[in-house]
């Protein structure tokens, strides 16, 4: 670029200095694009996957060394103000898909009773982790896939309550995009998948919506 390291500090301050506006830019841009994504699609489901492969793509971007500054390396800054500024942007993130699983709730997607906070520290964690996985040298591809799956147990498919011999949906008109991987998050046998099969069933007090049921056949 030209510029030497004392222009750089001259403009800017010291490497401290440097390092924080970077990390506040950079936060500033990527929140901004993981809101986006959060935010576009019309139903949760969708809006959740859609947080999750934005944090992949960031962690994977072509030219660019894998991970995330903020995930990978800042925390292991040693600095009073970073280590602030890092728990006030996870709080920040948090609150952000709290409020679109709140708007979930408004929209009668999932129910009231949704447990809007524990899932949304879920999702942050979920994203962390395939970053970290992604530094570690994963393939966008099985974190892409990964993110797509992990959707479905943080959002509307964990509406989903077992029974002896089925699955049922307190979602009206709810198919997950994985049906597998709901059957493994309940221990079911998926050894036997080949028998499971799904019904419609009516949803009380919804006129004309219905309640899909996963049941084992016999």
């Amino acid at each position: 670029m030209g510029v030497g390291r004392p222009s750089l500090y001259s403009i800017f301050g010291d490497k401290r200095t440097l390092f924080l506006r970077i990390l506040r830019a950079y936060a500033e841009a990527k929140g901004a694009r993981a809101a986006k994504a959060l935010f576009s699609p019309p139903n949760l489901r969708d809006s959740i996957a859609g947080f999750l492969r934005d944090a992949v793509e960031n962690a994977t971007e072509e030219g660019s060394a894998p991970g995330c500054l903020l995930v990978c390396v800042a925390p292991l800054v040693s600095d009073a103000e970073v280590r602030q500024f890092l728990q006030d942007a996870v709080a920040a993130a948090v609150a952000l898909v709290e409020r679109r699983f709140c708007d979930a709730i408004s929209a009668g997607e999932i129910p009231s009773d949704f447990p809007v906070a524990v899932r949304a520290s879920q999702v942050l964690d979920l994203g962390r982790g395939l970053t970290m996985r992604a530094q570690m040298g994963t393939s966008r591809k099985t974190l892409l896939r990964d993110a797509e799956e992990a959707a479905d147990f943080v959002g509307p498919a964990a509406t989903w309550t077992c029974g002896a011999r089925t699955l049922i949906c307190r979602q009206p008109q709810m198919i997950p995009a994985n049906p597998w991987a709901l059957l493994k998050a309940f221990r079911w046998p998926t050894e036997r998948a080949f028998y499971v099969r799904f019904q419609m069933v009516p949803a009380p007090k919804l006129t004309g919506r219905f309640r899909p049921v996963i049941a084992l056949q016999a």
